[in-house]
C-alpha cells in the first residue's frame, strides 16, 4: 500500500434505529488486512468475521488505502455498531543488507509502523494519566503487588499518589447495607413497643373506669346486704315471741299425764294421747340431735361427697368442665397413661416412643393428648393395640422441630380406643 496513512481517527460508530439494518457501514481509514478491522454490535464482545460480518474493499498493493466497509450478516436495531483498527505489532518483512530495496515493501513496512503509532496513541489518549502540571510533584502511580492490592480499592492518597484501600469496598457495603437493615428493624420494634404502650394506658384507663363502676355496684350490694340482715333478724326475733307463746300455752306435765303426748292442730293445744313406745322408730322417729335417718339418705335426702355428681337426676352445669393438665413422659421407649387421672394430657418428645394401653379406662371417657415435637431432632411415635385409627392406618407425627399434634380420642371399652391424629396444628 504506497499510500501513506492519514492523521484520522482509526475508530467509528453508528447507532441503528428501530427498523433493521445489515450496513453496509463505511470504514473511513485505511487497513491493511481485513483482519486488521474488529467490529463490535451491541456489546464488548467482538464479533467474527466470515460469521457476523463481511469487508469489503479496494485492494491496492499491500492493503486498502481507501477504506472499505463492513457488512452485517443479520439485521440489528435499536443499538450501536463500532468499528476499529488493531494492527497486529510485528515484523512480517527483511530488507537486504546490500543490493537493490524494495521500494513499496519499504513504504508498507512504514505504513504499518505508523499505523501502529496511531492506535498506541489512541490507547495512551483513552488511559488515565498524570496532568502535564503534576509532573514536577514526581507522584508515585506504581499499584501495589498482587498480595498488597488483592481484595482491596483502588484509591489516591493525601499526596495524590495511587495506593489501595485498607478494605474489601465491596464488605464495606455490605457492612453498611446489614447497619442499615438493623436499624431499620430497630425502628420497627420501637414502634411496636410504643403501640404496646399506648394499648397498656388504654386498658389502664378501662380498667380504672371499671373498678369505680365495680366499687359502686359492691356498695350498693352490701347496703342491700345489710337490709336482708335486718330483715332476717326482725323474722328472728318473731319467731322467738311466737315460740315463747306457744311453749306458754303448752299443757302442763300433770295435766299431760303419765306415758302421754300433747296434741295440736297446727295452732292451739287441742289434747293429749297415749303414746306407744312401739311407735318411735317406726311411724315417730326417735329424736337425736346427731343422727340423720338412714331410711331417707338416697331417696328423700340426697347423700353429701365433694366429689361425686348425683346420678339419679340431670345435671345442670354452670361453668365448663376443665381438667388440670397431666404431663406424660417416655421411658424405655414407652409412655404410660393413667385414664383415671385426667382427659387432658401433654408431651415432648425426647426419643423414639409408643403410647402404650392405658390403664383405668372406662368406656364413655373422651379427651385429647397434646403432643410437642423435639425442638431440634424429630422423633417417631407408635401406639398400643388397644388404639384404632380410621381405615386403620396409623398415623405419623409430624417430622417437623418442635411441631404440634394433637390426638383427640374416645374411650369405647376397656380395650377399645377410637382416636383422630389432627396434625402439625398452627
Amino acid at each position: 500500500m504506497s499510500t501513506p496513512v492519514t492523521n484520522i481517527p482509526t475508530t467509528i460508530s453508528y447507532s441503528v434505529g428501530s427498523s433493521p439494518s445489515t450496513g453496509p457501514f463505511a470504514v473511513p481509514f485505511a487497513f491493511f488486512s481485513t483482519s486488521d478491522l474488529i467490529v463490535y454490535v451491541g456489546s464488548y464482545t467482538p464479533k467474527t468475521i466470515g460469521t457476523d460480518y463481511t469487508v469489503s474493499g479496494t485492494l491496492t498493493g499491500g492493503g486498502y488505502p481507501d477504506g472499505g466497509s463492513v457488512t452485517l450478516t443479520a439485521g440489528v436495531s435499536n443499538t450501536w455498531v463500532v468499528i476499529t483498527r488493531s494492527v497486529p505489532i510485528q515484523r512480517v518483512t527483511q530488507l537486504p543488507v546490500s543490493g537493490k530495496f524494495n521500494i513499496d515493501q519499504l513504504n508498507q513496512d512504514l505504513n504499518v509502523s505508523y499505523a501502529i503509532a496511531q492506535q498506541n496513541k489512541t490507547a495512551a489518549d483513552n488511559a488515565i494519566h498524570i496532568p502535564v502540571d503534576d509532573y514536577s510533584a514526581a507522584p508515585t502511580t506504581v499499584l501495589p503487588n498482587v498480595a498488597g492490592r488483592a481484595g482491596k480499592g483502588l484509591k489516591f492518597d493525601s499526596s495524590g499518589n495511587v495506593t489501595v484501600t485498607a478494605v474489601d469496598p465491596d464488605d464495606a457495603i455490605n457492612t453498611a447495607a446489614a447497619s442499615a437493615a438493623a436499624a431499620s428493624a430497630s425502628a420497627s420494634a420501637a414502634s411496636a413497643s410504643a403501640s404496646a404502650a399506648s394499648t397498656s394506658a388504654s386498658n389502664a384507663a378501662t380498667s380504672a373506669t371499671n373498678a369505680t363502676t365495680n366499687g359502686a355496684a359492691q356498695v350498693t350490694l352490701a347496703a342491700a346486704q345489710v337490709a336482708l340482715a335486718t330483715t332476717q333478724a326482725t323474722n328472728a326475733a318473731n319467731s322467738a315471741s311466737a315460740a315463747a307463746a306457744s311453749a306458754a300455752a303448752l299443757p302442763n306435765a300433770s295435766a299431760i299425764g303419765s306415758g302421754k303426748v300433747p296434741q295440736s292442730n297446727g295452732t292451739t293445744w287441742t289434747g293429749v294421747t297415749a303414746l306407744v313406745s312401739a311407735d318411735i322408730g317406726s311411724t315417730v322417729q326417735g329424736y337425736d340431735a346427731t343422727t340423720l335417718k338412714s331410711a331417707a339418705i338416697g331417696s328423700t335426702v340426697q347423700g353429701y361427697d365433694a366429689t361425686t355428681m348425683k346420678t339419679g337426676a340431670v345435671q345442670t352445669m354452670t361453668k365448663a368442665l376443665r381438667g388440670t393438665p397431666v404431663s406424660l413422659t417416655s421411658s424405655s421407649a414407652s409412655i404410660a397413661t393413667d385414664a383415671s387421672a385426667s382427659n387432658y394430657f401433654t408431651h415432648t418428645f425426647t426419643e423414639n416412643t409408643t403410647l402404650a394401653n392405658p390403664s383405668n379406662l372406662a368406656a364413655g371417657q373422651e379427651g385429647v393428648i397434646v403432643f410437642t415435637q423435639h425442638a431440634s431432632s424429630p422423633k417417631t411415635l407408635a401406639y398400643g393395640s388397644y388404639w384404632k385409627f380410621s381405615g386403620g392406618t396409623v398415623p405419623s407425627v409430624t417430622a417437623t422441630n418442635s411441631a404440634v399434634d394433637v390426638l383427640v380420642y374416645y374411650v369405647e371399652s376397656a380395650t377399645r380406643i377410637t382416636a383422630k391424629l389432627l396434625t402439625d396444628v398452627k
